[in-house]
């Protein structure tokens, strides 16, 4: 019970810093009209339907990318280290 009470106080605190950059991070990406067009669209059945779908929708695509990315990893280490050594970079 003491180690769920202080993950939950980690968690609460962490997503408190988190939540404070939200709206600057709005800010730096639509103007208020945007804004105010987004809260229009999530009040729309399609808007509200996003809201409840797109979690899924997100967990669904990273369950397809997450095992790919290691994989993207090495190809990507592998060509850099060949075209270092290509031109007297490397081993």
């Amino acid at each position: 019970m003491e180690l769920r009470g202080e993950l939950a106080r980690i968690m609460r605190t962490y997503l408190m810093e988190v939540l404070k950059e939200g709206p600057a991070i709005y800010a730096r990406h639509f103007t208020v009209q945007e804004i105010q067009d987004l809260i229009g669209f999530y009040q729309t059945p399609t808007g509200r339907k996003a809201l409840q779908e797109l979690p899924q929708v997100t967990a669904e695509l990273f369950g397809y990318i997450r095992p790919r990315l290691e994989t993207v990893q090495k190809e990507t280490e592998d060509a850099f280290a060949r075209i270092l050594r290509e031109r007297g970079y490397g081993k």
